[in-house]
């Protein structure tokens, strides 16, 4: 359910979490993204068909080297917050795009930095 519509938006820079995959050295990462995802209209009128939904979105992640770490269904402002790993931020956008050319999803893309990470960068 993840994603999104052509107003979706990429937060800058994504920083570096999980440990990468294949033929990574040792402490390399990868990029950590949080989705924040709204069904549209035509999402909703078509919600019986939600499965299939979201098994295109998760096939465009795949097909563009994107992992889809975790998502869940919420209520309140959004529908689906997702967590997912990219290569970068580009690749973050890029999915973001083909998965709003669908139509069923309107999201926001938010780069994640783990509190360590941020407070690491206050060190003298």
């Amino acid at each position: 359910m993840i994603e999104n519509h052509s107003t979706d938006h990429c937060r800058s820079g994504a920083a570096p979490r999980a440990p990468s995959a294949k033929g990574a050295e040792e402490g390399d990462t990868v990029p950590t993204f949080i989705r924040l995802a709204k069904l549209t209209e035509q999402g909703i009128r078509n919600i019986q068909n939600l499965k299939a939904m979201l098994d295109d979105t998760r096939q465009v992640m795949e097909q563009n080297g994107v992992k889809l770490v975790q998502g869940w269904a919420t209520l309140g402002e959004y529908d689906v917050v997702a967590v997912i790993e990219a290569p970068d931020a580009k690749t973050a956008a890029k999915v973001s795009a083909l998965i709003a050319s669908r139509g069923y999803f309107r999201a926001a893309t938010l780069s994640a930095i783990p509190m360590n990470e941020l407070s690491d960068a206050f060190e003298p």
